[in-house]
């Protein structure tokens, strides 16, 4: 009777170790996640100066995230980022005269440093650098328009992720990028050349996967 029952204690202490190992959250060094959530412009993007504002109120931002970890304080990431920006047209206090959007997209990379390294949860701070397409405002005055006209720029950003894993493969995620640039356009109709900086920070939540 006895063997049985040591038998029987053998069989439900594996059984349970099975069961935990199935649960481990394993350190996974590759990620990519979705996130979506506000763009807020700071700085003379959102001044309403008529000699360097841009007139920029809070739009919405989505990106594509991924990264590699090679050690639990250092990787590679990057972000494919969309962004776009009412105009805040009113403030100009011309009659009759309406200004669409500002938006961009574009691709950075750099370095990520690990901050807080856990089972379950991380957070990084990122340096990022590379290139956007930036699109002025179309500008209509008495039925008519300016050229829709885009820009090409290098892109800094400078951003904070924090990453909690709800199961050993998928996280949520949390995002804030502060996203610099400063294009220049070339042949507006009735404006001629000009530029803008652009900047904003990308505030935003999703979800994401471990591999």
């Amino acid at each position: 009777m006895k063997k049985l029952i040591y038998l029987a204690m053998a069989m439900l202490f594996s059984t349970m170790v099975v069961a935990q190992n199935k649960n481990k959250f394993t350190d996974k060094k590759g990620y990519f996640a979705f996130s979506g959530g506000l763009a807020i412009p700071v700085g003379e993007f959102a001044s309403t100066s008529t000699a360097n504002g841009g007139l920029a109120m809070t739009g919405f931002n989505a990106n594509l995230h991924g990264g590699y970890a090679f050690t639990p304080h250092f990787g590679l990431g990057g972000n494919i980022f969309y962004a776009t920006y009412t105009v805040n047209s009113g403030s100009l206090g011309i009659s009759g005269v309406t200004m669409d959007h500002w938006q961009y997209y574009g691709v950075a990379v750099g370095p990520s440093v690990g901050l807080v390294k856990k089972e379950r949860l991380d957070w990084t701070m990122n340096l990022y650098g590379g290139f956007a397409r930036a699109n002025s405002p179309v500008i209509t005055y008495e039925s008519k328009n300016t050229e829709e006209t885009w820009a090409t720029a290098f892109t800094l950003q400078l951003g904070t992720h924090l990453r909690y894993m709800t199961s050993p493969n998928t996280f949520v995620m949390g995002g804030l990028e502060y996203t610099g640039m400063k294009p220049r356009w070339t042949s507006v109709s009735t404006i001629g050349d000009y530029e803008q900086a652009i900047r904003g920070l990308h505030l935003s939540v999703g979800l994401g996967w471990k591999f």
